[in-house]
C-alpha cells in the first residue's frame, strides 16, 4: 500500500508511543477516530480502536470507505518457468463470532433488492434479513453467511447508491460531516470464507469467481446455475484471494474463472498467479469503469464466456487491456 499517501491523504499523526497514527480514520464499530490507531507494518497496516477494543486491517478499512485505489498490489510471475509454491497462511483458531446484529429477522422481500433483480428463491439461498434495532445495520441488508452448514458470520450491505456514498465521503473529508459505510460485517476472518462454498457437489468441475454477494447472485440467475451442478458460482468479499480460501475448493473443480470488477487488473493477476498450479484459469476481461458482474446484462455474460482468456494471455498482454 502507499504508505505515504495514506498518512498524507488522512492526515495521520503521531499517537501515544508504539508508533501507532491516527486521523481522518474512523472505527467501522464505534464511529470514533480521537482513539483510533493505526500501525504500519513490513506487510501492511494494523488498525486498533482504542476505546471499543475492536481491530481491523487497513486494507479492509480502505475497502469499506471505497478507497482502494491507495492499494498497491505487486506479483512477480515469469511465464517461461513453473510458479514457485506458496507457503501457506498460518493456521488461525476458528472463528467464534457468528452472533447475529440485534433485532436480525429474516425478510421475503425488499424493493432494493427486488429491483437488483432477486427471486424468492435467493431471498432463501442467501439468509437475508434486516436488523433494524442495531445502530451498526439498521439502514443496511444483513446477510447471514453459511460454510460447512453451519453459520459462519454475516455481512451487511447500504441500500444507498454507490454514488451517494462516494458523494458522502467527499462530504465527510471537505465538511466533516459523519461518514456512512457502504458495508458492516461480523468481526471474522473473512480470508477463511468462501461465499457459496456449500453449493459446490461432487459434480461441479468449473467455478467462477466473483467480488461480492450482489455479483453472485446476478450470476446465478442469468446461468441459472441452482438448476445444475457442474458450474456454480462463489464470491471473494472482495478482490483479494487467499491461500486459505484455495485451500476450500475441492478436488471436483478443475477450472476457474476470474470474473472480477473492471479496474482489479492486479488483483485478477494475483490471484490467477495464485490458482494456476492447481487449476485451468481463465479471465473473464469486464470492460467499462463501472462495470460488474451484478450488473451486466445476459448479453454482456454470453459475450465474456465466449470471450474467456487463459491467465497465461492475461497476464502476457495485461499492459494492452485498458478499461473504457
Amino acid at each position: 500500500m502507499n504508505k505515504s499517501k495514506i498518512i498524507s491523504e488522512f492526515s495521520l499523526t503521531t499517537f501515544g508511543s508504539k508508533g501507532f497514527l491516527k486521523g481522518q480514520l474512523y472505527c467501522p464499530e464505534c464511529s470514533r477516530n480521537d482513539k483510533f490507531g493505526i500501525l504500519f507494518k513490513e506487510n501492511g497496516a494494523l488498525c486498533h480502536c482504542f476505546y471499543c477494543s475492536t481491530s481491523y486491517s487497513l486494507n479492509k478499512i480502505l475497502r469499506d470507505i471505497g478507497r482502494t485505489d491507495l492499494l498497491e498490489y505487486d506479483f512477480d510471475y515469469e511465464p517461461t518457468s513453473s510458479l514457485a509454491p506458496l507457503k501457506k497462511e498460518e493456521e488461525i483458531a476458528d472463528d467464534k463470532d457468528t452472533k447475529l446484529p440485534i433485532g436480525f429477522m429474516r425478510i421475503k422481500q425488499d424493493d432494493y433488492l427486488d429491483a437488483r433483480g432477486f427471486t424468492p428463491e435467493q431471498y432463501d439461498q442467501f439468509h437475508v434479513g434486516v436488523a433494524e434495532l442495531d445502530p451498526k445495520t439498521e439502514d443496511k441488508i444483513v446477510f447471514q453467511l453459511y460454510q460447512h452448514d453451519v453459520p459462519a458470520g454475516w455481512m451487511a450491505r447500504s441500500r444507498k447508491s454507490k454514488e451517494w456514498h462516494h458523494e458522502n465521503l467527499r462530504r465527510h473529508r471537505e465538511l466533516g460531516e459523519p461518514l456512512v459505510l457502504r458495508y458492516r460485517n461480523s468481526n471474522n476472518d473473512f480470508s477463511r470464507m468462501l461465499g457459496g462454498l456449500d453449493e459446490i457437489m461432487k459434480d461441479t468441475h468449473t467455478l467462477i469467481l466473483v467480488e461480492g454477494i450482489m455479483d453472485k447472485a446476478n450470476i446465478d440467475r442469468l446461468m441459472h446455475l441452482n438448476e445444475q451442478q457442474e458450474i456454480k458460482c462463489c464470491f471473494t468479499f472482495g478482490s483479494d484471494l487467499s491461500i486459505n480460501q484455495i485451500d476450500l475448493i475441492p478436488e471436483s473443480v478443475d477450472t476457474v474463472i476470474l470474473m472480477y470488477d473492471a479496474g482489479t487488473i492486479k488483483m485478477m493477476k494475483l490471484a490467477g498467479g495464485r490458482l494456476m498450479s492447481s487449476f485451468d484459469v481463465q479471465v473473464a476481461l469486464i470492460e467499462g469503469r463501472d462495470a460488474d458482474p451484478g450488473s451486466i446484462s445476459e448479453k454482456e455474460l454470453s459475450k465474456l464466456l465466449s470471450n474467456l482468456k487463459s491467465f497465461i494471455y492475461f497476464y502476457s498482454f495485461l499492459d494492452n487491456f485498458k478499461t473504457i
